[in-house]
């Protein structure tokens, strides 16, 4: 009785992937369910009632990796992984690593708005570039690669709407001359933002990684860029 248990288990996964995306074909660089295309080695986003069903959905998927969290499914590395290998798919963990790093900026008002204020784990204080900057910036040397998945940022609401237009973006090397826009970005937001929306996500849809993360301005304005607190979450596969 407990091998057949043990076996069902272990079965449920798979039967779920039949019954989820049991049309899954390859077309080019394209995974093709009835309702869904997805990018072959990219990231396919959908809704699940559970862990075990997103699992399901890397299995169909060919995935390497997968994330179940606020009832949506996230599978990475979609199609690169044979079905045999899929048995063996991982959950995504994300870490934050953004306390103890270096923090650099286009020049901040003063040392009391100083780059570090963006991390130091307090909503009252808070980064500030200096007047007359175009395009001013804030970026965070993680002092090694990393692949990049979110970015949450807790802007400086002071009621003008400052907080628009903004780029995250992900680099290996620092510009010389402070244009980070070149960079492969995370995620934008246009704005302009309001108190009431609290933290602003910047998430990954692809594969980036990079040893830096910058905050910049894409349009060149010479608002400031004032930022309370910046997290940045990166993959982890377990072992």
């Amino acid at each position: 009785m407990n091998i057949l248990r043990q076996l069902t288990w272990r079965l449920i996964p798979f039967l779920l992937a039949y019954s989820f995306f049991v049309h899954v074909s390859e077309c080019g660089n394209i995974m093709v369910s009835p309702n869904k295309c997805f990018v072959k080695g990219g990231v396919a986003i959908h809704k699940a009632r559970s862990t075990l069903e997103c699992s399901s959905m890397c299995i169909s998927l060919r995935g390497f990796a997968y994330m179940f969290r606020d009832g949506m499914c996230e599978v990475r590395g979609v199609g690169l992984g044979t079905l045999k290998k899929s048995m063996k798919f991982s959950p995504i963990v994300l870490e934050e690593v953004s306390r103890g790093k270096t923090p650099l900026s286009s020049e901040p008002y003063s040392d009391f708005y100083a780059e570090i204020k963006a991390i130091d784990d307090s909503d009252k204080s808070f980064f500030s570039n200096k007047n007359g900057v175009p395009q001013p910036w804030w970026a965070l040397d993680l002092r090694e690669v990393n692949l990049i998945h979110t970015v949450v940022i807790l802007p400086m609401y002071v009621g003008f709407g400052r907080f628009n237009d903004i780029g995250v973006f992900v680099g290996t090397q620092l510009p010389a001359d402070g244009d980070f826009t070149k960079w492969p970005m995370l995620d934008h937001y246009q704005g302009p933002y309001s108190s009431g929306e609290g933290r602003v996500n910047f998430t990954c849809t692809n594969l980036i990684s990079g040893r830096y993360v910058a905050v910049q301005r894409v349009s060149i304005t010479y608002e400031k860029l004032e930022l309370r607190d910046v997290r940045v979450y990166v993959i982890r596969y377990p072992a």
